[in-house]
């Protein structure tokens, strides 16, 4: 993406990349190029909205620019008394290691509304600048993978 040669039709990356994908306007807009020059390739059955993390991939301008693939959520662990007391031992009583689930972050500053914990979605991406047949084959390609 950076270096502007067209090395990939499509690829998968993380909806993180969400934000880079908008200001640098590279990758295409699905939302317009599925009622545009995609529509002809677009599945009838494919339910956008059935997507869990639509939200992660969907821009601040309200369009989709990611087609979310592979939904996952990260989940933390760590070591209690690492934040209690470090000299305790590294095990309970009974054998079992002192290891907890990290709790969602969820501080003084949150809002009702925003995020909690971290999840992500690997997602298909579609830069602009692939040629049309070959773009048309990865968006149905995508939807293949993606498809219920």
């Amino acid at each position: 993406m950076r270096t502007g040669l067209q090395l990939y039709d499509a690829y998968v990356n993380d909806s993180d990349s969400i934000g880079w994908h908008c200001r640098t306007q590279k990758a295409v807009n699905l939302t317009d190029y599925m009622e545009g020059e995609g529509k002809d390739v677009t599945l009838p059955t494919l339910d956008v909205d059935d997507f869990i993390g639509k939200s992660f991939t969907t821009g601040p301008d309200g369009r989709l620019y990611q087609l979310p693939n592979q939904q996952f959520a990260n989940l933390y662990w760590y070591r209690k008394d690492w934040f209690d007391r470090p000299d305790l031992p590294v095990s309970n009583a009974d054998g079992t290691p002192k290891w907890r689930v990290a709790p969602s972050p969820h501080g003084p500053h949150w809002q009702v509304g925003m995020k909690l914990g971290y999840q992500d979605a690997g997602s298909w991406t579609l830069l602009k600048g692939t040629p049309a047949k070959r773009m048309k084959a990865a968006w149905l390609y995508a939807q293949f993978t993606s498809s219920k």
